[in-house]
C-alpha cells in the first residue's frame, strides 16, 4: 500500500444547498453524493464509481467513505477538505483512497 496511485481521477467537490455534496469526475462517469452533516452517509453512487472501487450499490448507501479509505487516505487534505465542506466553502485537494481489493487512487 506503500506506491503511488495506480491512477489519477480529476473530480470536483460541491456542496448543495447544505445538506449533500458531491464528487463528480470531469467525464461524470464517477459520482459520489453524501450527505455533508457527520456522519456523511452515502446517498447516490453512479455505476462509474461502483467500477471504480469495487462496492456495489448495496454496499455503499448509508455508510461514509470511510470504505475507501486506508492509511494514505488521512492527513491535511482530507482536513482541509472536511473544513471546506462544513464551511460552505470551496477547495481543491488531491485524496488518496482504496478500491475494494486495496489499489490506490487518487483523484483531485
Amino acid at each position: 500500500r506503500g506506491a503511488a496511485p495506480a491512477n489519477t481521477v480529476s473530480a470536483s467537490l460541491s456542496a448543495q444547498k447544505g445538506t449533500t455534496s458531491h464528487l463528480r469526475t470531469q467525464d461524470a462517469k464517477v459520482q459520489v453524493i453524501t450527505e455533508v452533516a457527520p456522519p456523511q452517509r452515502i446517498v447516490h453512487v453512479s455505476e462509474g464509481w461502483q467500477k471504480l472501487c469495487g462496492f456495489g450499490i448495496d454496499e455503499t448507501l448509508g455508510r461514509s467513505l470511510d470504505i475507501i479509505q486506508g492509511p494514505l487516505s488521512h492527513g491535511p487534505e482530507l482536513d482541509r477538505l472536511k473544513w471546506a465542506i462544513a464551511n460552505e466553502e470551496s477547495t481543491t485537494v488531491t485524496l488518496i483512497n482504496y478500491t475494494r481489493d486495496g489499489r490506490l487512487f487518487s483523484h483531485e
